[in-house]
Order: C-alpha cells, then structure tokens, then sequence
C-alpha cells in the first residue's frame, strides 16, 4: 500500500466523525497552550532561583534556535499534507490554513527545545514536556498538518536545540 493511501486511510478515519477532529484539535490547542505555561514558569524560576542572567540565557537559547528553524521553514518551504494529499475534507483546510513551511514542525521543535531545557529545572517537567512534544506530533499528523518527517525533524532539531543550549546555562 501507497504511503498516501495509508495517510488517506488515516484521514478518513478521523474525518468520517468530526467529533474526531475536533477531539485532536482540542488536544493539539491544550498540549500548546501547557507548552507556553510551562516555559513562562521556566522563566519565572530561572529569574528567580538564578537571577537577570539566567533568565536572558533561557530566552536567548530558545529565541535563536527558534528564530534559525522559522528561516529554515521559510527558505525550504516543503509543503503540507493538506497541499499535496487528494483528500475531500483537505479542501477546507487549503482555505483556512497557510501554505508551505511545514518542515520542520515548528511546534513539536518548541516543545522539544522546552522539554530538553527544562530537565535542567525539573526531570518531571522535563519527561512530561517530552510526552507533550509526543502528543503534539502525532495530532499534527492525524490531522493532516505535518507529514512525519515534519515532525520528527522539529522533535531531533529542539531536542539537539535544547541540549547544546543546557551548555551555557
């Protein structure tokens, strides 16, 4: 079997039900939104257990990876699943969603890069971030957003992103 049958498979188990869809959108929205909380923590506790410095560390070794994939993204500018893939309920996606910029996934990099910083702070939050990233892959290809090769590239990127930037903390 053809890897876009096997994807269109996929798809069309989750479409047939849009209670599916709308499930994995408001696990992709909330993994997001504990990705942003726990970074804002990360920064909270870094100024305050470390100080000024610590805190301008953690934003510059998140800021520069982060700045370097969205160029990445933008200079490659692979396309999407829901640009490439025939499949009916894509159509709506094409409308509603940009195009281009899927590689690598910039979600799955942030809480990759997340996770691995914060084993400096917490193993628990560290794992659990990770389990997030993991999370957040895989909605992202259920749905139709990323291929695997999207988000296995922001998984490596942040993880390799986020242990050279434990380095200099």
């Amino acid at each position: 079997m053809e890897c876009n049958e096997r994807m269109i498979k996929l798809y069309t188990r989750v479409y047939s039900r849009p209670a599916n869809a709308r499930l994995l959108n408001l696990i992709g929205a909330v993994s997001v939104v504990y990705v942003v909380a726990v970074y804002v923590a990360m920064c909270v506790i870094a100024l305050t257990d470390r100080g000024w410095q610590s805190l301008a560390r953690v934003i510059v070794m998140t800021a520069i990876p982060f700045l370097l994939v969205s160029l990445m993204r933008r200079f490659l500018n692979f396309q999407r699943p829901y640009e490439v893939i025939d499949f009916e309920p894509f159509d709506k996606m094409k409308a509603q969603r940009k195009a281009g910029e899927s590689f690598p996934s910039r979600h799955v990099f942030s809480a990759f890069l997340i996770g691995t910083i914060l084993f400096e702070y917490s193993l628990m939050l560290g794992v659990i971030t990770l389990l997030v990233g993991v999370c957040i892959a895989a909605q992202r290809v259920v749905l139709g957003i990323h291929f695997i090769k999207d988000v296995t590239a922001g998984a490596l990127i942040g993880a390799l992103s986020g242990a050279i930037g434990m380095l200099f903390l």
